[in-house]
């Protein structure tokens, strides 16, 4: 306990297995071994499978819940089920705070992605004062607005490089009103010149 709680997750499982076979744990002490193993690298997928296991067979403790959705958000690929489960985790008195609190660390995690934007405005649909995440959503949303004006600009650039110029009518009637002269057709040249 001590190793994991100085942030050696890798010699506190170590010291787990000192101690005999951690597939045999159960319950509190399943739970610590498994919140330990998912703070590693190469522990992940076991830790992940145990707190799963863990949390579906106590389906009446939110705290093994809450663990599972924790270490679900630890990796990308499962981070929105966990974000999922936190949502509603949060909704749970026993583990409310913690599951918005994890819930909220999560999503100081995520990118500016316009995928994620869903995640975040789920968040302040139910935390609506969260300075935080609402800059979070806010610089996303100013960021896409920056993208779509980029590309805006960028099709507007094309469409001008493609279109021949178009001369005004000033231009038009000064030509044709120098052609005249050179045709020694004073009559028109005047004309053009007015």
């Amino acid at each position: 306990r001590k190793l994991a709680r100085q942030g050696d997750s890798d010699a506190a499982v170590e010291g787990y297995k000192l101690l005999g076979d951690p597939s045999k744990l159960r319950g509190d002490a399943a739970l610590e071994y498994y919140q330990t193993l998912a703070g590693t690298l190469s522990g992940y997928a076991e830790a992940r499978k145990g707190l799963e296991k863990l949390a579906r067979e106590n389906p009446g403790n939110h705290r093994y819940a809450l663990a599972y959705a924790q270490a679900l958000t630890y990796r990308d690929q499962y981070r929105a089920e966990g974000l999922h489960q936190l949502e509603q985790l949060s909704a749970r008195s026993e583990v409310a705070r913690p599951a918005r609190d994890s819930w909220r660390q999560a999503l100081s995690w995520m990118g500016l992605q316009a995928s994620n934007m869903r995640f975040f405005q789920s968040y302040l649909d139910k935390f609506p004062d969260d300075k935080t995440i609402q800059e979070k959503l806010t610089a996303l949303k100013n960021q896409q607005q920056d993208a779509q004006n980029e590309k805006k600009r960028e099709v507007a650039h094309r469409e001008r490089a493609v279109r021949p110029p178009v001369e005004s009518l000033v231009a038009k009637q000064q030509a044709a009103g120098f052609k005249a002269l050179d045709d020694n057709d004073l009559v028109t040249a005047e004309k053009e010149f007015e």
